[in-house]
């Protein structure tokens, strides 16, 4: 069963994906950050939800994080 989720950011310093977090928080929008080892380095991935489906995850973008002008990028949660 596939589940998706948004990414608001990408970082390979933490402290910018917490920058971003508490960000966020203070707007209400929930999230994590999630360590994504790569080979040389580490990505700091801040991301909010757990949808079903690709298309709910983008339609929460669309109503809840895009009037407040935050970016975001369905992801495929592995």
């Amino acid at each position: 069963e596939e589940s998706w989720t948004l990414q608001l950011g990408a970082f390979s310093m933490k402290p910018n994906a917490e920058a971003l977090a508490e960000n966020l928080k203070k707007r209400k929008i929930p999230c994590r950050i999630v360590e994504q080892p790569q080979e040389t380095r580490t990505l700091y991935v801040v991301q909010t939800g757990d949808f079903i489906s690709k298309e709910k995850a983008v339609d929460y973008g669309a109503r809840e994080l895009s009037p407040l002008n935050v970016d975001f990028r369905p992801t495929l949660k592995k």
